[in-house]
C-alpha cells in the first residue's frame, strides 16, 4: 500500500504544477500572488487525502482478482490513482467547455458536453494505463520524476508577465487627471441627490454642489460587464458586442478609451470589486494596472472548478446546503469598497508624475443586500418577517410555484429596501474618504480633477411586480450621473437625457483628445443634451434572442421593443404620467410607435448593429459560476 501513498504524493504534486501552469496564463496581466502553486497543491493534496480510500479498495479488490507481482502492484497503484484522482477533473474540463450558462439537466444529457466528458474520460484511461505501464517497467522513480516535474512547473508562474510596451509620449502638464467611479447597482431613485428624502448619501449630496448632476440618466445595458464596455468605449452594446453569455468583445473596433489615454501619456490602472469585471474578458484592454483579484487565484484552477460545481450540484439536491445562494464561503466572487478603493488609493498616491485614468468599480450595494450593523440602526425599520438581505435565495425563503415575490406585502418590500439603502449609506461614507485623499494627492501635483460618478444600473424591488435588474424597468436603468469637470463647471442640473456612452467621449475631452468615429455618444464637457435626443437601453443580457429588449427614449417617450422580429411585440410609455413605465399606450399612439420604432431601426444601422438570433452563437463556459453565484442566469 505505500505505493498508493507515493502515487498519490507524486501525482498531487504533477496535477498541481500543471493545474497552477494553465491558471497563471490567466494571470498574464496580473501581479503575481507568490502563493498559486502552493494554494493549487493544497486543494490537490485534499482530494488525494479523500480519494485515498476508493483507491485503496480498488487496488485491494484488483490484487485479488489477479496475481500482483511488485512490479504490477506499482503499476496499478499509478494506474488507480491518475484515474481516480485526475479522471474527475479532466471530464469536467470537456464537460464545462460545452455547457452553457444556468445549464440544466438536459444540457448536461446533451451529446456535444457528454462527448467531451466522455473524451476526457477516455484520456485518462489511457494516459493511466501508460503511466501504469512505465511504472511497472522502471519502478518508482517514474513517480519521482511526475513530482519533480510538477514542482518545476508550478515554480513557472506566468501571472504578470504580461507588460504593456512603454509609451514615450508626455502628457501635457496641465493634463487633469481623470475618474470613472461605478457604483454598481445603484438606482438615481435611491439618492438624495434624485429626490430620495431619506439621507443615504449625503456626502454624494454635499459633493454634487461642485458638479453637474444630469437628472435623466440611462445605462446602456442591465448587466454589469455590457455596461462597463459601453462607458469605456462610447459605444452601445450591440457595437461593441458583448452580453450576458459572451464575455468579451472587440478591442480592435471599438477600443477602450484607456489605450486613448495612455498612449496620450496617462498611466491608466482599474479596480474592480466583482468577477464578472476579470481582466481576462477584455474589459481590462489598455489597463497598465488591472486589478481585480477578488478571490484567491486558485479559484481560477481546473480542480477547484470541478469542486465549485460538485457544491453548486449537492445545493441544489438540499437548499439546506445553498449558503443563501452560495454554495461556499471560501469563494465570494466579490470584495468591499474598502479594499477597493485602498488600492486604487494606493496607486494614485505611487508617486508617478504622469496624469492618470482611473476607473473604479463597488459592488456592494448589489446583492445580497447585508449593511453594517451601524447604517442598519440608521435606516432599517422595526421589521419581524421572513425575509432577509439574501432575498430570494436565502435559505429561508419559502419557495413556491407561484411566481417569485408574490407573497411579499409592503412590509417585506420595504424591509429589503431599507437593507439595501443602508448599504449605500455605508458606500457613501467610504467613497468620501477616499475622495477627499484624490483630491489632496490632486492638489500637491499641480492637476485637476475630471470625473464622472456612476452606475451600470439599477435595481428593482417589487415595482410593477419585478425584482433584480433582469428587465428594463426605469428602476432598473435610470441611473446617477454625476459630472466632475476640469474647468470649474458646477453646480447645474442638466434635464436632457443623457447614456453611459457619453461617459468615453466626456473624459476624451476632458484630456484635450478628439473622439473616435466610431463613438455615438455625446462629449458632455462641451454640448448640452437636446430634448429631443434619442437615446437606447439595449438588454441583450438574457439566456436567448427571443428574451432581449430594446427600449428607445425620446422626450417623454419610451418604446420596448421586444426580441428583433420585424413583429415583435412592441410598448409605449409615457414617463410623465406614468414614471415607472408600466402602463402601455401604444395603441393610442401608433404614430409615436411608428416614430421611435424608425428612430431604432435607422441609429442601430449607423453602426452595424448585430442582431438576430445569430448573435446569441457562443456560450459563457468558463465564468458560468461567476455568474450564477451572483445572481445571473436565473436562481
Amino acid at each position: 500500500m505505500k505505493c498508493v501513498t507515493l502515487a498519490l504524493a507524486c501525482l498531487s504534486l504533477f496535477f498541481a504544477g500543471t493545474d497552477a501552469l494553465t491558471t497563471s496564463f490567466a494571470f498574464s496581466y496580473r501581479d503575481a500572488s507568490g502563493w498559486l502553486f502552493f494554494s493549487t497543491w493544497v486543494v490537490w493534496a485534499s482530494v488525494a487525502v479523500v480519494a485515498t480510500l476508493p483507491i485503496y479498495a480498488a487496488w485491494i479488490v484488483l490484487g485479488r482478482l489477479r496475481p500482483r507481482s511488485e512490479a504490477r502492484g506499482r503499476g496499478d497503484a499509478v494506474a488507480l490513482s491518475f484515474l481516480v484522482l485526475g479522471a474527475p477533473v479532466i471530464s469536467h474540463i470537456g464537460l464545462n467547455a460545452f455547457l452553457p450558462l444556468g445549464a440544466g439537466m438536459g444540457d448536461l444529457l446533451s451529446p456535444l458536453p457528454l462527448l467531451a466528458g466522455a473524451a476526457g474520460l477516455l484520456l485518462s484511461i489511457v494516459t493511466a494505463l501508460a503511466l501504469g505501464h512505465m511504472t511497472k517497467l522502471k519502478g518508482p522513480r517514474v513517480l519521482w520524476l511526475l513530482g519533480a516535474a510538477g514542482l518545476a512547473l508550478g515554480m513557472c508562474d506566468f501571472s504578470g508577465a504580461y507588460e504593456e510596451d512603454p509609451v514615450e509620449v508626455k502628457a501635457a502638464a496641465d493634463a487633469p487627471n481623470l475618474l470613472l467611479m461605478v457604483w454598481d447597482t445603484t438606482r438615481a431613485e435611491s439618492l438624495d441627490v434624485y429626490g430620495n428624502e431619506r439621507g443615504t448619501a449625503p456626502l454624494l449630496t454635499s459633493r454634487a454642489k461642485d458638479m453637474v448632476v444630469f437628472e435623466e440618466a440611462r445605462s446602456t445595458a442591465i448587466f454589469t460587464l455590457t455596461s462597463h464596455l459601453s462607458m469605456l468605449t462610447g459605444t452601445y452594446p450591440t457595437h461593441h458586442g458583448a452580453r450576458l453569455t459572451k464575455q468579451s468583445y472587440n478591442m480592435v473596433e471599438t477600443p477602450s478609451i484607456a489605450r486613448a489615454l495612455r498612449a496620450a501619456g496617462y498611466r491608466t490602472g482599474a479596480f474592480v470589486g466583482t468577477a464578472v469585471l476579470n481582466g481576462d474578458t477584455g474589459v481590462g484592454d489598455g489597463f497598465e494596472t488591472f486589478d481585480d483579484r477578488v478571490d484567491p487565484d486558485v479559484c481560477k484552477s481546473r480542480v477547484w472548478g470541478l469542486i465549485h460545481d460538485v457544491q453548486s450540484f449537492l445545493a441544489q439536491l438540499s437548499p439546506g446546503l445553498a449558503g443563501n445562494g452560495r454554495p461556499h464561503w471560501f469563494q465570494t466572487f466579490d470584495r468591499p469598497a474598502d479594499d477597493v478603493l485602498a488600492r486604487a488609493l494606493e496607486w494614485i498616491e505611487e508617486g508617478d508624475s504622469r496624469p492618470w485614468f482611473c476607473m473604479i468599480n463597488m459592488y456592494d450595494v448589489h446583492w445580497p443586500y447585508l449593511p453594517s450593523t451601524e447604517a442598519a440602526e440608521r435606516f432599517v425599520r422595526p421589521y419581524d418577517g421572513a425575509i432577509d438581505g439574501y432575498l430570494f435565495r436565502s435559505n429561508a425563503y419559502q419557495r413556491t410555484e407561484d411566481v417569485r415575490g408574490e407573497s411579499l406585502d409592503e412590509e417585506d418590500l420595504q424591509y429589503v429596501v431599507d437593507l439595501y439603502e443602508a448599504e449605500i449609506f455605508e458606500l457613501d461614507g467610504k467613497v468620501d474618504e477616499f475622495w477627499a485623499r484624490v483630491n489632496a494627492s490632486g492638489a500637491a501635483a499641480g492637476r485637476k480633477l475630471g470625473a464622472v460618478v456612476t452606475a451600470d444600473h439599477g435595481e428593482a424591488f417589487g415595482e410593477g411586480a419585478v425584482f433584480g435588474h433582469n428587465d428594463v424597468l426605469e428602476v432598473q436603468v435610470r441611473v446617477p450621473f454625476l459630472m466632475q469637470a476640469p474647468d470649474g463647471r458646477a453646480g447645474e442640473r442638466v434635464s436632457g437625457k443623457v447614456s453611459s456612452v457619453d461617459i468615453a467621449p466626456t473624459l476624451l475631452s476632458f484630456a484635450g483628445l478628439e473622439r473616435p468615429g466610431w463613438m455615438v455618444g455625446l462629449d458632455l464637457a462641451t454640448t448640452k443634451p437636446s430634448a429631443t435626443r434619442v437615446v437606447l437601453v439595449e438588454d441583450r443580457d438574457h439566456l436567448g434572442a427571443e428574451y432581449s429588449q430594446h427600449a428607445v427614449y425620446r422626450g417623454k417617450w419610451k418604446l420596448l421593443v421586444h426580441g428583433f422580429a420585424a413583429d415583435g411585440a412592441v410598448e409605449l410609455f409615457d414617463l410623465d404620467s406614468d414614471p415607472l413605465g408600466l402602463e402601455d399606450v401604444s395603441a393610442s399612439s401608433p404614430e409615436v410607435v411608428a416614430e421611435l420604432s424608425a428612430a431604432l431601426t435607422d441609429l442601430r444601422a449607423s453602426w452595424g448593429a448585430d442582431g438576430g438570433e445569430k448573435a446569441w452563437a457562443g456560450g459563457a463556459a468558463g465564468i458560468a459560476d461567476h455568474l450564477e453565484a451572483l445572481g445571473y442566469g436565473g436562481d
